[in-house]
């Protein structure tokens, strides 16, 4: 049996093995994931509680069982699994945030960014659960702090082994992802300095903020001051002049 894919990385869907979309729905996505990241069974009084708390226990665990229903109907792969606790099949999903852990863990950061489609359940909100929504912020704000800190490894270890190409790969998808991260503008201005291209260093410098860490901004300006300038022609070399020894004589006239 294949195991059916689970994207979280943005706008939630649930794939076949071949690629064919078969659930976008947010709240059956959101359940599923929330059994998926948990890693360990949960009751269903505990579910219906937290998805639908604004209900009595007879409405919500109805919810519950229908939202389960509209799973199972998206294949026949029985994707949750239980009775009184409920949990994910094990061999039934695969879901791209433990791929994106997993090439973090193993440094192919880059494999890692590229799964990045978006925030993690972009577009849910349930307001009327609290608890829900702290979960989801949660998990939000630990895969954003994992994207940094595995780029920012991946990148000084490019810049320090004197591959800004690589660094600057690396590090222009991930500012798109987190355009606001000072740490990552530093290094992109880093990167471009050291490709040499001080002008687009510079106006990248000019358009961070740095009130909470006037830090980076001196090791950004260090970097850039220590990069060359294209605009200054390098000194050409000084010909060297004749030594005047190695100048023949001058023939003198013979006498009359």
């Amino acid at each position: 049996m294949s195991p059916l894919k689970l994207d979280l990385l943005g706008p939630a869907r649930l794939t076949s093995p071949d690629g064919e979309i078969l659930l976008t729905s947010p709240l059956p996505m959101a359940l599923l994931a929330f059994l998926a990241l948990e890693e360990r069974p949960v009751s269903r009084e505990h579910l219906a509680q937290l998805f639908w708390p604004e209900m009595d226990r007879s409405r919500r665990l109805h919810n519950l069982r229908q939202t389960i229903l509209r799973l199972k109907s998206a294949h026949t792969q029985n994707l949750v699994v239980g009775d009184g606790m409920l949990r994910v099949h094990p061999m039934a999903l695969e879901t791209d945030v433990d791929a994106f852990k997993q090439a973090l863990a193993e440094g192919r950061t880059g494999d890692g960014v590229a799964l990045w489609r978006g925030a993690f359940l972009e577009g849910f909100r349930r307001p009327q659960s609290w608890e829900l929504e702290d979960w989801i912020d949660r998990q939000r704000s630990l895969l954003e702090a994992a994207l940094v800190h595995g780029v920012t490894k991946g990148a000084c270890d490019a810049l320090e082994g004197n591959a800004p190409d690589d660094a600057f790969d690396l590090l222009r998808p991930s500012r798109g992802i987190l355009p606001e991260d000072e740490h990552l503008g530093v290094l992109e201005v880093r990167a471009l300095a050291a490709q040499g291209r001080r002008a687009e260093a510079e106006g990248l410098l000019s358009t961070l903020d740095f009130l909470e860490n006037p830090k980076l901004e001196s090791e950004a300006r260090a970097a850039l001051a220590a990069s060359p300038d294209p605009t200054v022609p390098e000194p050409q070399p000084v010909p060297e002049q004749a030594d005047d020894s190695d100048l023949p004589l001058p023939t003198l006239p013979e006498p009359l």
